[in-house]
């Protein structure tokens, strides 16, 4: 009995072992599985390519910067700067739009006629809306505009800002960079310029054996001799002479020219600055006899020889008339010769240059001027106003310019390039740069009263052409605004 007893408890403790002893089938599977399962499970997370994160995670895509608006007011539109913008169309040359989409700037041209944009151009400075970035301005404006305060000096941008593939000061005309100075600062850069010159159709001068006349005596007997009536119907067919005479600032730069051919100044002892006159106390003497001679002489020739429009007509008139064959001489300035030749319906080959006639005061019949383009004190974008001024006068530009024809270009390389001479005859270009050489500026003042007393002077030429009067009576009553002006703004105190 005690063995069996003995017996039974052996096996109670064995089974009891045996069982402490046999893990539980299903929570060990599930707690641990294979090592390799797991590892396989980490590497597909970590290795989650890249490109998919990125796209998650992108934030959005940004617009393009907006371009930079820079407003040019453009003188003379249909020629100024063809080689970068047609101005019937609206259409950029590649040229421009290489430059707007290489510095981000959208450059916008306000191309109007000249009388339009000297408008424009005093409504926007003096008002200080800054509607034009750019302004288009003139050796004789110049006074004016950088007088009262209206353009940004660029001296300082010029030494510590300029772009090095644009900017270069190298072989600009002398007369250009002082035109385009005031006081000592620089305030424009050269774009356009030109001297007095004489422009004719050589077939006419030829035809009829005439001498290309070199002083005023022979310019009076040429004129004479190509006012023409070449079918018989007892009317005019061909003008001996044209010049500007319209009512206004624009015939002012060629009526004084020929008052100074006949020793006339605006000022006594030509003093021609603001303060040259100040220190002398210089007064007008536009009612001079010299300066009235030179008045007289300009009525005679477009009285007696010029279309019968002349007291009417400006630039455009005179020059298509030139062009079409319809006068014989132009006198004026030396860009009459690019212009006519490159508008003519006449054979172009006909058209030819020659120095103005000496007048009896010992000077030619004087005409300079230069067109630049100058930064509004105003603009709200200077800076990108100053890249494009680098631009738009760069010798790249200036290039492009010399390969559409035009010789009026500031830098004397260019005047005398290949590009100018494959389209023209190498003596004209010299020609056109011995005008440009040769002027003198001295015959109008530097003064910021010019613009004033231009309109003046223009319309008393135009008065006189026009026959409604005398030279003496039209310049008499110039003399009496002139000095009031003059007064006016201190010069004499």
């Amino acid at each position: 009995m005690k063995t069996s007893i003995k017996l039974f408890v052996f096996f109670v403790i064995l089974t009891m072992a045996v069982a402490a002893c046999t893990p539980a089938a299903t929570p060990e599977a599930v707690s641990e599985a294979p090592e390799e399962v797991a590892e396989v499970v980490v590497e597909e997370v970590e290795e989650v390519p890249e490109e998919v994160v990125a796209t998650e995670e992108a934030e959005p895509v940004e617009e393009p910067a907006e371009k930079t608006p820079v407003t040019v007011l453009s003188m003379g539109s249909d020629w100024l700067l063809v080689s970068l913008w047609d101005s019937a169309t609206g259409e950029e040359t590649p040229l421009l739009q290489e430059f707007e989409e290489k510095y981000n700037i959208d450059v916008i041209f306000a191309g109007m006629s000249e009388d339009q944009a000297r408008q424009k151009a005093m409504l926007d400075l003096s008002s200080h809306t800054a509607q034009y970035d750019i302004m288009t301005t003139d050796a004789w404006s110049m006074a004016t505009y950088a007088g009262a305060g209206y353009l940004m000096p660029l001296d300082d941008l010029m030494n510590n800002n300029p772009d090095p593939d644009f900017f270069s000061m190298d072989d600009y005309l002398p007369a250009s960079l002082e035109a385009d100075s005031y006081e000592g600062k620089i305030y424009a850069m050269p774009l356009y310029t030109f001297g007095p010159a004489l422009v004719y159709n050589k077939a006419l001068f030829e035809q009829y054996d005439v001498k290309v006349p070199e002083t005023m005596e022979e310019l009076e007997e040429a004129a004479a001799k190509l006012t023409l009536d070449t079918d018989g119907d007892g009317k005019t067919d061909i003008y001996g002479i044209t010049m500007r005479a319209r009512a206004g600032e624009e015939p002012t730069i060629d009526s004084t020219g020929m008052a100074w051919a006949y020793g006339g100044t605006w000022f006594e002892n030509n003093a021609h600055t603001a303060e040259e006159i100040r220190a002398q106390k210089a007064k007008p003497t536009v009612n001079s006899p010299e300066f009235v001679a030179g008045y007289e002489e300009y009525a005679k020739l477009l009285q007696n020889w010029g279309p019968p429009e002349s007291a009417n007509w400006g630039w455009v008139e005179c020059m298509d008339s030139l062009a079409q064959g319809k006068a014989a001489m132009h006198l004026a300035a030396s860009s009459a010769y690019w212009y006519t030749k490159s508008t003519a319906t006449i054979n172009p080959e006909d058209i030819g240059i020659a120095p103005a006639p000496m007048g009896p005061g010992g000077h030619r019949m004087m005409n300079f001027f230069d067109m630049a383009l100058a930064i509004n004190n105003d603009t709200k974008n200077p800076d990108a106003s100053w890249l494009v001024l680098q631009f738009l006068t760069s010798n790249k530009v200036q290039e492009a310019q010399a390969a559409a024809g035009i010789t009026a270009l500031p830098r004397i390389s260019l005047v005398m390039s290949d590009a100018l001479k494959a389209k023209y005859p190498e003596e004209d270009l010299q020609m056109v740069l011995d005008t440009l050489k040769e002027s003198e500026p001295e015959y109008m003042p530097k003064i910021p009263e010019y613009v004033e007393i231009c309109e003046i002077l223009g319309t008393a030429a135009s008065e006189v052409v026009a026959g409604t009067k005398t030279a003496q009576e039209a310049l008499d009553e110039a003399q009496e605004q002139i000095t009031k002006i003059m007064e006016d703004a201190g010069y004499y105190q």
